[in-house]
């Protein structure tokens, strides 16, 4: 993403003539042309019409090209600005499971948010895990059902699960993982997969 955004400022900077001396250069001398006359002003050199038209095009594509690059600004951009809370700050891992959950955006407030934050911390406690790595388990398992197996499980519904299959306080220490791969078996076998 910095690269990217570095990229933009550099091109940014960069004039009109000097952006499209990048894209041409003289067949005969090499040096950067900013656009094509009849002749090369440094070796005499006389363009022909297909020079010419090569040159069109390589600007035609370079045009395109930055064109391309600002939809993707903007796209980053507003992929970005969903992703923030109404405040502007990150959201927390309970927010974005709630939105992984229903597909679409969740108010911080939200009753899930909150259910997806108890759980988390509830999953932590019996199993020493963090949190991340909860949410990564929690929702490959889901995934997995449904790209594998073709069986939709809500998330919430899944995470519930989990936590009571783990018990009250995982006397047995068992790993999140086998829990969750235990609950993959099951679902896909009652679903005859």
């Amino acid at each position: 993403m910095d690269q990217l955004y570095d990229n933009v400022i550099f091109y940014r900077k960069l004039t009109i003539t000097k952006r499209l001396a990048i894209m041409h250069s003289c067949p005969e001398c090499g040096q950067n042309l900013p656009n094509v006359g009849k002749k090369c002003p440094h070796c005499d050199h006389r363009f022909t019409d297909e020079e010419k038209a090569a040159f069109k095009a390589k600007q035609k594509e370079y045009a395109f090209g930055c064109l391309g690059l600002v939809i993707l600004m903007i796209i980053i951009g507003a992929i970005a600005s969903c992703m923030g809370d109404d405040d502007g700050k990150d959201l927390s891992l309970g927010h974005k499971l709630a939105i992984l959950n229903s597909n679409e955006r969740v108010s911080k407030d939200d009753a899930t948010v909150r259910r997806f934050a108890y759980l988390l911390d509830e999953i932590a406690e019996k199993t020493g895990y963090d949190k991340q790595r909860i949410a990564d388990v929690t929702y490959g398992g889901v995934e997995m059902l449904k790209k594998k197996y073709g069986i939709e499980v809500g998330l919430l519904n899944f995470m519930e699960e989990a936590n009571t299959a783990l018990g009250e306080g995982n006397e047995m220490n068992i790993r999140y993982e086998d829990v969750v791969t235990g609950m993959i078996i099951t679902i896909s076998s009652e679903a005859g997969q």
